[in-house]
């Protein structure tokens, strides 16, 4: 059981009959390490405590002015000020008064939040969560087959679509226009056959408003029938302005046409604005 005291600014502590007296200006640090019995009086002397005393280790906090416990209903009370040598917050301010305190009673697991020039109690619980929004898409069993011209990709069974996204059939494919203005992470798989018995190569990009997006680009090469799967994949960060429309488009670059796999073409949209 012991009583750990900290001299943080030339304060000075007497000891007599009614405990701990302050007798010098400065701030005192009390720390209670374990179940004591602890008083701590003002240097204006008796009838001005700041800390009454105590049972089980606990410390009452008292108003200096008119001399009564806080009771333990005002938890924020203890950050009110006391005297000029006590209490501080920010760059060593005063606080001066209980003005930018709200005391009300304090529940397990509140926290502080300061609103409209107040500390104020709040349940974390109340706090709007940040949702991220999202558009899924994928082929399910359509196929198509191109080659040289490019073709915009089918993602036409939405898993989820967000109030963010619209999403509209666009000549065989998928076009996603955007709703909200903001950053986007856009992610893309397309899973294409080559059934010609020759090598190809198949290129697949991003597009925003019918251009292929810098840093989208990827490839799948296509050896032969027996052999002939591959996929182009890519993923990017990119800021889109409302009524942007996202496309997704392959085209064959070298040999022979290629054919979209069945559940092999996928496209994830999601925004990652906020915290």
């Amino acid at each position: 059981m012991a009583l750990i005291i900290e001299n943080i600014s030339g304060a000075q502590l007497a000891v007599n009959d009614l405990g701990f007296e302050l007798v010098t200006g400065g701030q005192i640090d009390l720390t209670l390490e374990s179940d004591s019995a602890v008083v701590a009086k003002s240097a204006s002397g008796a009838g001005n405590d700041l800390f009454d005393l105590i049972t089980a280790g606990s410390l009452v906090v008292k108003d200096p002015i008119g001399g009564a416990n806080l009771s333990t209903a005002d938890g924020i009370a203890a950050c009110r000020a006391i005297y000029d040598s006590n209490w501080r917050h920010g760059a060593g301010a005063r606080i001066g008064d209980n003005s930018d305190v709200t005391e009300t009673a304090v529940a397990d697991g509140e926290v502080l939040q300061y609103s409209a020039g107040q500390w104020v109690n709040v349940d974390p619980s109340t706090f709007a969560a940040a949702v991220k929004s999202h558009f899924s898409g994928h082929n399910n069993a359509i196929t198509q087959t191109f080659n040289a011209t490019p073709t915009t990709i089918n993602f036409g069974t939405v898993i989820r679509s967000d109030a963010d996204y619209s999403e509209a059939a666009d000549v065989g494919g998928t076009a996603v226009t955007i709703n909200t203005a903001g950053w986007y992470k856009i992610e893309y798989e397309v899973s294409t056959d080559g059934t010609t018995g020759t090598r190809s190569i198949m290129e697949a990009v991003v597009q925003v408003n019918g251009t292929a997006l810098p840093g989208s680009t990827s490839y799948a090469y296509h050896r032969n029938t027996a052999a002939g799967e591959g996929t182009a994949s890519g993923t990017i960060i990119v800021n889109l302005a409302a009524t942007d429309v996202v496309r997704v488009q392959g085209v064959v670059i070298a040999g022979n046409a290629v054919t979209t796999v069945a559940e092999g073409c996928r496209l994830n949209i999601q925004s990652i604005d906020g915290p």
